[in-house]
């Protein structure tokens, strides 16, 4: 079964970044749905400074070409077996909870560096595992 994501709303944060928020849902059984909240925003590599790349002993290139050109932040919030007549209530509950938690967080200056700086570091996290695996 595929899974299909509706565009629910785009938010311009004060760091300049764009949140997305995403519904996932889906029908799974006669009148019940998997509420599914997806929020992603891509944090481009090219807004990282050289220091800020030095925190990870790499240059920025390196990131890049670890990376690809974004660094996707990914929050996935579900609800299982939920009524039909409540999956638009409970889908706009975990988007307000969502945002009520986490927009002061995404929005701050220093998010999309340190970001960036965290996803490169799973990334060489996971490199050596599966070297290790081999």
């Amino acid at each position: 079964m595929s899974l299909t994501e509706t565009l629910v709303k785009t938010i311009t944060l004060g760091n300049g970044s764009e949140l997305k928020l995403y519904d996932r849902s889906q029908k799974i059984a006669g009148d019940r749905w998997r509420v599914s909240l997806i929020a992603r925003m891509e944090v481009p590599i090219s807004c990282m400074t050289s220091a800020e790349a030095g925190r990870v002993s790499a240059t920025a290139d390196e990131i890049k070409s670890a990376l690809g050109t974004y660094a996707v932040f990914e929050h996935k919030s579900e609800r299982n077996f939920v009524a039909e007549k409540k999956k638009d209530e409970i889908f706009n509950g975990l988007c307000d909870s969502f945002l009520k938690s986490s927009l002061s967080y995404l929005s701050h200056c220093e998010f999309p560096a340190r970001f960036i700086v965290k996803s490169y570091k799973t990334y060489i996290k996971k490199t050596i595992l599966s070297g290790i695996g081999k």
